[in-house]
């Protein structure tokens, strides 16, 4: 393979096919920032600056264990009177070198010195849109035009940026002027709603700025991009994959580290201690640490143990630690977000309930699908609508969820949820697909992920002796005849079946 022709991402992939390589390495050299910005994780430690002779060593170690790329970061890394020095280092030890910044301190010296040596990457945090959302913000003054003209400077001479911000309490009514704005320049950009507490011992409390998830929701739906993002997401969503036990699951301390200002080796920014400092330990000592201290995290009886829902709550053990205190305890507010987005961005239909009420509008339009699919069975009348209709509209326990193609309703599901029992009271699908198997998978997968369908959880149906075909179809995908027409399945054996890959729809 010839290296010269590769981009740093291919680059990376090649090197790093193994778990057990180091892939990356963040390093703070520094603990405190020019801003004061409220949502801020950074620990109330003393203000601290790294050592030089400890970086060479960090440095040394990591190129003796084949790490490739390491994120420069504070704090304000630009505030570190030695920025230049420890930065020009990493690259002609021939590191992938990025580097954290709120672009505040960049000069024309450091955009020469960025010429000079091409950093991987200038991740810029943007905190608003104007001189007045900034120092609202940051509590700092006369901010943003600097910060603005550094952006321009560097892309100017084709600096490598990333745009980023924090989706937060303090910026929500005026975001999407942030989008806009970052919008405007020929680079990516990224934002964040998931934040955390201070990550040391003071603070384990919810954090004051995370959003609700209705605030949330609202304004990713303005967001054109995030349709795609949570679509792709839920379709890979897979009780298969989520079998074990581990309370870690990432490869947080294996692939990537974080090592703080006084030069303590962490498995990551929301997982922090002073029990390997580099003064005592090596990082390869550390990292076995880490992998032999993960593997004890073992929870059967966690919520979150066979959750199917992890790559969408933004799962994570140490988070989850900073706020309720255990590894395997999570806020309500992860389960919360996983459900807003997947009821709103995943499934392809509507969910009318108690909360939702189902207009008269829409019964009408998925009535005939009932009425040409019982037929055979009764003779029915459109007085029947009204009975079938006033009954569902009255009825509080009822779900109905619509699936829809092309804003059409080609099929529906309703169910009533009880303690332990769900029962299916009406799954229809219109004549015209009837034949396509894949329209009754998306409509069973996505009932079980909208009824947040539980393992231990029996769902039943009654079905009329007549129909055969139904009988047929629900005996077909693993419904057991109980007694009379009651056929059941457990909860388990329901996801096992429709919760794999998209690509198995």
């Amino acid at each position: 393979m010839n290296q010269e022709h590769l981009t740093n991402d291919e680059l990376i992939n090649y090197i790093y096919q193994s778990n057990t390589a180091l892939n990356n390495c963040t390093i703070e050299i520094i603990n405190f920032c020019t801003f004061k910005c409220n949502h801020c994780y950074m620990p109330n430690n003393p203000n601290h600056l790294m050592d030089f002779n400890m970086y060479k060593e960090i440095l040394k170690q990591l190129d003796e264990i084949g790490c490739l790329w390491i994120l420069i970061t504070g704090g304000e890394p630009l505030l570190h009177p030695e920025f230049k020095k420890f930065y020009t280092y990493a690259k002609e030890k021939g590191f992938l070198v990025s580097v954290n910044t709120n672009g505040y301190l960049i000069d024309d010296n450091l955009i020469q010195l960025f010429i000079k040596y091409q950093p991987y990457a200038v991740e810029i945090s943007l905190y608003g849109y104007d001189d007045k959302s900034y120092q609202q913000f940051t509590h700092c003054s006369n901010c943003f035009l600097k910060i603005d003209n550094n952006i321009k400077k560097m892309l100017d001479k084709n600096i490598n940026i990333n745009l980023k911000s924090v989706l937060v309490k303090q910026n929500y009514q005026y975001f999407n002027k942030i989008r806009k704005y970052a919008d405007s320049f020929p680079c990516p950009f990224r934002y964040d709603y998931v934040i955390f507490p201070k990550v040391n011992s003071i603070s384990k409390g919810p954090n004051s700025e995370l959003l609700s998830t209705k605030m949330i929701i609202d304004t990713l739906k303005e967001d054109p991009n995030s349709y795609i993002t949570f679509k792709d997401r839920y379709c890979d969503l897979s009780y298969n994959k989520n079998t074990q036990s581990k309370v870690f699951q990432c490869s947080g301390g294996e692939n990537g580290i974080y090592i703080d200002s006084f030069g303590n080796i962490n498995m990551c920014v929301a997982v922090m201690n002073d029990n390997y400092n580099i003064n005592k330990f090596s990082i390869q000592e550390a990292r076995t640490f880490f992998k032999k201290n993960k593997e004890r995290y073992v929870d059967n009886k966690s919520k979150c143990a066979k959750c199917y829902k992890k790559s969408i709550c933004r799962y994570c053990p140490g988070r989850f630690k900073l706020e309720t205190g255990n590894y395997s305890i999570p806020p309500t507010w992860y389960c919360n977000i996983a459900n807003n987005i997947i009821r709103n961005y995943g499934v392809d239909g509507i969910l009318y309930n108690n909360q939702n009420k189902i207009q008269i509008d829409i019964l009408k339009s998925i009535y005939p699908i009932l009425k040409e699919n019982y037929q055979f069975l009764y003779q029915i009348t459109e007085d029947d609508f009204f009975t079938w209709a006033k009954n569902v509209m009255n009825d509080e326990d009822i779900n109905t969820y619509v699936l829809t193609e092309n804003h059409n309703p080609i099929g529906y599901i309703q169910y009533v949820l009880m303690e332990k029992e769900i029962c299916l009271s009406e799954i229809q699908i219109d004549k015209k697909h009837q034949g396509d198997k894949k329209t009754f998978k998306k409509l069973m997968r996505d009932f079980v992920i909208l009824s947040d369908l539980k393992e231990q959880d029996v769902v039943y149906i009654n079905i009329h002796p007549k129909n055969k075909k139904s009988q047929e179809v629900f005996t077909g995908i693993g419904f057991r005849k109980i007694k009379d027409h009651r056929y059941e399945i457990t909860g388990e054996k329901l996801m096992e079946k429709f919760l794999k890959s998209v690509t198995t729809l």
